[in-house]
């Protein structure tokens, strides 16, 4: 699998840069139980006029910055730089950005409105709405949203994000993929994809545990939330389809880590 990254940093007054071929250093976090996913991301070299872009919009005006790490043109992780800062380490000059999918805005919004609709469907144009208002570059929108039925009015009032997680039906999740928020059952399929992991790709021996496999790969952006995975392993045992629930990964352009662990549940039936 290629290294040829490439993060695009975006300014809320339309300004952009594009940060490739010098070393970075990621740890990306992306599953279906958390409706946040994570980025930490080194970078090292940075010319400082860019640092100093990246800090001024972020602390002294608290700009909302958008960023984007793709890997052979596939997204590993979109979102917004929640904090950073710069040190050195030895000869290099690292600087260092926490990010997050969705912005402070979003996940401080508060709602007060009585709906006779899905109220899922509710609050997530509500949060697509306030995330969009300063988001740069590519938008956030819905993927799917599970439908329920509601027989009398629902009042929401409370945090948006909290309120999607409250209004979540047995067995459902939350969570955001590839700039969608998305509400379906734990075990729902979101693509027709189905991705092969065999022998080959694989670093260890998977290990499944009540019908979950957890396996490690290098990192492969096309290994996605809610689709389906076809491993074929060594050990027949365990070999099937399963349905991604969790992608972490771990990468150093210029080091030995390069990879992603997975976890999945096995489709049964």
């Amino acid at each position: 699998m290629s290294r040829d990254y490439r993060l695009d940093v975006r300014f809320r007054d339309g300004t952009q840069y594009t940060i490739k071929d010098i070393r970075i250093v990621f740890s990306v976090l992306r599953s279906i139980y958390i409706h946040n996913n994570t980025a930490d991301i080194q970078i090292y070299g940075l010319a400082r006029d860019k640092q100093q872009k990246l800090f001024r919009e972020r602390e002294d005006k608290n700009n909302d910055i958008s960023v984007a790490l793709t890997l052979d043109n596939e997204p590993l992780f979109i979102g917004n730089v929640f904090y950073g800062y710069t040190e050195r380490d030895g000869a290099d000059l690292i600087t260092k950005i926490f990010c997050v999918s969705l912005n402070a805005a979003v996940t401080s919004l508060f709602v007060a409105e009585t709906t006779t609709e899905n109220p899922q469907e509710v609050l997530a144009d509500r949060i697509v709405a306030r995330e969009n208002e300063t988001k740069q570059g590519e938008k956030l929108s819905k993927g799917e949203i599970k439908q329920v039925e509601t027989k009398r009015p629902v009042v929401l009032v409370g945090n948006a994000t909290n309120l999607m997680e409250r209004y979540l039906e047995s067995g459902d999740v939350f969570f955001t993929e590839d700039n969608k928020i998305s509400v379906v059952a734990e075990n729902a399929r979101t693509s027709d994809d189905v991705v092969v992991v065999d022998s080959e790709q694989l670093f260890n021996t998977p290990i499944r545990k009540t019908k979950k496999i957890t396996f490690r790969t290098l990192i492969n952006p096309k290994i996605k939330l809610g689709k389906l995975i076809s491993l074929k392993s060594r050990n027949t045992d365990i070999n099937g389809a399963y349905y991604v629930h969790t992608v972490d990964y771990t990468g150093d352009n210029f080091g030995n880590s390069w990879f992603q662990d997975t976890v999945a549940q096995l489709r049964e039936g």
